[in-house]
């Protein structure tokens, strides 16, 4: 009895789609019912709809806040345009923006509002500009500190409101990094150029003795064969080390994964800077004394901050390296075996 081949794949294909119609029916009943809802939606499908709506709303806080605030902050700006230590402030904020704009994935991948707290961040924002007013030692750098403070303060607690605890802990960083534009008082930035007059002095007096130079030392003033020498205000490099300290910040931030490699860098920073000034002067001084006197009063006395700054962030980049070795050393060597013991 001979078989059709044409009545035989006639066959084969119904009982192939019979099987096909087998299986589904299967996996129909084996899926969660969750899955068969009609209102499933799928990570990210209306959410630029809504995050343009936070950040409408967000926008109108911030402006809001400008025309609030709009004496501290024109008082600020005002400061780092006429004031060469505040310069640096002109830059943070830019800094901020990038780094949220950088990052918008991560920080906005879960928002929710929360205006209960966002109103507790805000209410908290009140006595810092209030208090120091009534104060008895209120003048015009701790208003203006506590002014500039406040409003970031208040940007912080509109963030919350808009956005959520989640999205504002991937963004503290920025928000941290921020108070970067704080102006710190006369007084307290006096003191901080002095321990760098002081640091840079002790290191120069240690890097003359290393190089052989006869020195006498007392205080900021300094005897070389034939030159005399003294450590002002400016030679504390208090610009440059403002840069190099922010730099150390980003480095530890975007370089950096673990805690305390973050916390080395930013601790290897108050030395590099203090390193940095003292290889100035003692390069100008070296050269004063061996070369030609005109070297304290040439150009790279009064504008070679910038090669000096080089070798500054030069160092701070071996150090970067030197941490980001040691943290896949760690890794492979420490970390992961505990993790495998562990499971």
């Amino acid at each position: 009895m001979k078989t059709d081949p044409i009545t035989t794949l006639r066959s084969y294909l119904s009982a192939s789609r019979l099987r096909s119609k087998l299986l589904s029916s299967d996996s129909t009943e084996a899926r969660p019912a969750a899955l068969d809802r009609t209102d499933f939606k799928q990570p990210g499908v209306g959410m630029p709809d809504k995050l343009s709506k936070r950040h409408f709303c967000y926008l109108a806080f911030w402006m809001a806040s400008l025309l609030v605030f709009h004496t501290p902050l024109t008082s600020v700006l005002a400061l780092s345009l006429g004031d060469q230590r505040y310069r640096h402030i002109l830059v943070i904020p830019l800094i901020c923006a990038f780094l949220i704009h950088s990052e918008r994935r991560r920080i906005f991948r879960v928002c929710q509002w929360r205006p209960r707290l966002g109103a507790v961040l805000l209410a908290a924002a009140v006595p810092v500009v209030v208090l120091p007013r009534q104060m008895f030692f209120a003048n015009a750098d701790t208003a203006l500190f506590s002014g500039v403070l406040a409003t970031i303060l208040v940007w912080a607690a509109g963030f919350v409101f808009c956005y959520g605890t989640q999205a504002f802990r991937s963004a503290l960083f920025s928000f941290c990094f921020l108070l970067l534009t704080v102006p710190l008082p006369t007084t307290w930035l006096d003191q901080i150029v002095f321990a760098l007059q002081k640091g840079s002095a002790e290191a120069s007096y240690v890097l003359f003795r290393v190089l052989g130079v006869p020195v006498l030392h007392e205080g900021f003033h300094f005897s070389l064969p034939g030159v005399n020498i003294e450590i002002a205000q400016e030679c504390s490099g208090i610009n440059s080390s403002l840069a190099l300290f922010i730099a150390g910040l980003l480095s530890a931030y975007l370089f950096l994964r673990s805690t305390w490699s973050k916390a080395l860098l930013i601790a290897v920073v108050v030395p590099l800077l203090i390193v940095k000034n003292a290889l100035r002067i003692v390069t100008i001084s070296w050269l004063a004394v061996y070369v030609s006197r005109d070297y304290l009063n040439g150009n790279l006395h009064h504008h070679g901050g910038i090669p000096f700054s080089l070798v500054g962030l030069a160092l701070l980049f071996l150090s970067v390296m030197a941490l980001r070795r040691s943290e896949a050393w760690l890794s492979r060597r420490i970390f992961e075996p505990v993790k495998l013991w562990r499971h």
